[in-house]
């Protein structure tokens, strides 16, 4: 079978990378990569897709995709399960306890929904290849600060601060955008202001002496090779990825508490403004106490276990002892046909009030 695994780019794949392995072994697989991205060559027999539904057309057909399987991207997002309407996939693959409730709760049948683990951390390679990680200093603490927007000015108050903790800084930045994509359509210059700062950001961290990971790496391969005790960003949803390993510390950007610190509250959310006001002795006290006081780690972590491996298996089988399920409802031609009918609805309840209210007052001005 043809099976195309949709992404919004590199990070997004990065949490279906070992399913993708582990499937090319018996079957054909390709990566179909950004928003609204066309294979080539039309649509495979099986879409696996780990970006929001919005950003890409994907139905059923006789003549296409068969089956539909969705992966997690983001650990802190579990709206999508009630924005996305997965209901014409055949299965859902969920992290985490969480992740399963707000499926039931959303009106998912339990019998599609599979608690999976995060396959993302099986991309963590067994021994460090990164010369960077060499360079940290043995008998300092570890932090990696990886926020998701540098376009404010918290970056600056932020990385100053961590200037005088004496620690370890690796800094982490989100690629944004994959090497050789373009910019969404509309939005290059807010694209490229980003970009921009991005760079300053950088470069400013390295006039510090601070370790800047490259921006496509995965980043829980810093988690454990780089024995990091802390993780510091905005609003990202690695430091959920983090909790396995250390105290994850949410600062929100300047707008309150961010998804990850309310999706658990292992996430200890501390404002930028109020973060640097501790003194260095504070600072290492809060991280030893988050760690200790840890309860109940959201996501399970076990590097002898392939995630990706186990979700394949579940796919196979799927496959294999299940008949493909193409609804009319769940097709492309249906949905074009449900689209004309809302739009023309729409004329109608537009046109008739002016169309009834204007032969009226021809008919009174007629009398």
């Amino acid at each position: 079978m043809k099976i195309d695994f949709i992404a919004y780019h590199s990070i997004h794949a990065q949490c279906g990378q070992s399913v993708f392995d582990s499937l090319s072994k018996y079957h054909e697989c390709r990566w179909i990569m950004g928003p609204f991205a066309i294979p080539e060559d039309g649509d495979g027999d099986v879409a696996i897709m780990l970006d929001h539904r919005a950003y890409h057309h994907l139905f059923k057909s006789i003549n296409g995709y068969k089956y539909l399987f969705h992966l997690s991207h983001d650990l802190a997002d579990i709206n999508m399960y009630k924005q996305d309407k997965l209901f014409d996939f055949d299965l859902i693959f969920v992290p985490t306890t969480k992740h399963h409730n707000a499926c039931v709760k959303n009106g998912y049948k339990l019998n599609k929904i599979i608690k999976s683990g995060w396959p993302k951390y099986d991309l963590i390679e067994r021994h460090n290849k990164s010369s960077f990680i060499e360079s940290l200093t043995a008998d300092r603490k570890t932090l990696i600060y990886a926020p998701t927007y540098v376009v404010n000015d918290e970056w600056r108050l932020l990385l100053k601060y961590f200037s005088g903790l004496n620690l370890n800084v690796i800094i982490k930045n989100h690629p944004l955008i994959d090497e050789g994509q373009s910019f969404p359509p509309g939005e290059e210059e807010e694209y490229k202001k980003i970009v921009s700062a991005l760079d300053q950001m950088e470069d400013e961290a390295r006039s510090m002496n601070f370790f800047v990971a490259p921006r496509e790496m995965n980043i829980v391969e810093l988690f454990i090779h780089s024995n990091a005790e802390v993780a510091v960003s905005d609003i990202s949803s690695c430091l959920l990825e983090f909790l396995p390993f250390g105290a994850a510390i949410e600062t929100g950007g300047g707008d309150g508490p961010g998804d990850a610190s309310s999706f658990s509250n292992e996430v200890k959310y501390i404002p930028a403004d109020e973060l640097v006001k501790l003194s260095s002795d504070e600072f290492n006290s809060l991280i030893k106490k988050e760690n200790a006081d840890k309860k109940d780690a959201l996501l399970e972590f076990d590097i002898e276990i392939s995630y990706g491996e186990l979700i394949a298996n579940k796919i196979q089988e799927y496959m294999k002892t299940s008949q493909p399920n193409i609804r009319l409802k769940d097709t492309k031609s249906y949905f074009i046909l449900k689209t004309y009918v809302k739009s023309f609805i729409k004329k109608i309840f537009w046109f008739a009030p002016n169309f009834i209210s204007k032969n009226f007052f021809n008919f009174i001005n007629n009398r």
